[in-house]
């Protein structure tokens, strides 16, 4: 897979992540770039699925994990999970507790992973903080805030805070609405 070195907003950007072989031009020079190598990113494709999985750490001791919640993405958007069902976060647990380990993580971590179709996990990003995903599992059941909360008051967080329903499909919106109408709109 070919990608922009420089990000979303470059001419190369997020929309044009391509095979190699379907990424006319990407690979050439343009006139002034000097050396096209520079310009762009070459990975394997993975053949598998993509998942965001937040590692929820606690607030106060580094590296201890209180748990993992998933979901599979199903569509994306400006950068963003759009659509995503969610998962059992069996397949994470080990990578997730390496990763809060290492890390000594403290708080939410949102973190994409690829997982092959044999079964293989990669971390693909790590974003300590909660990101557009989250809503995904909260609306299935999980509820990181309560359980940051009971730990802020000094309350022993309670475990069911991040239970929630495998397999529940959800997605976002955009809506226009009328907020206000000026006065002396021509």
């Amino acid at each position: 897979m070919v990608r922009a070195r420089r990000g979303s907003s470059s001419p190369w950007g997020r929309a044009s992540i391509r095979p190699w072989n379907a990424a006319p031009g990407l690979h050439q020079g343009r006139q002034g770039d000097g050396d096209p190598r520079r310009r762009v990113v070459v990975q394997p494709r993975l053949d598998g699925h993509e998942y965001g999985v937040d590692l929820v750490c606690d607030l106060k001791a580094p590296g201890v994990l209180h748990g993992v919640l998933a979901r599979r993405k199903y569509r994306m958007r400006a950068g963003e999970t759009d659509k995503a069902v969610s998962a059992n976060a069996e397949p994470f647990q080990r990578v997730a507790a390496d990763l809060a380990r290492l890390m000594e993580v403290r708080g939410i971590v949102d973190t994409d992973m690829f997982v092959t179709s044999n079964g293989t996990v990669s971390v693909i990003d790590i974003n300590p903080r909660f990101g557009g995903g989250y809503p995904f599992v909260h609306l299935a059941g999980a509820d990181v805030p309560l359980l940051y909360v009971q730990q802020a008051l000094g309350l022993e967080p309670n475990p069911e805070a991040l239970a929630y329903d495998v397999g529940v499909v959800s997605a976002k919106f955009e809506s226009v609405r009328i907020t206000t109408k000026e006065q002396d709109a021509g």
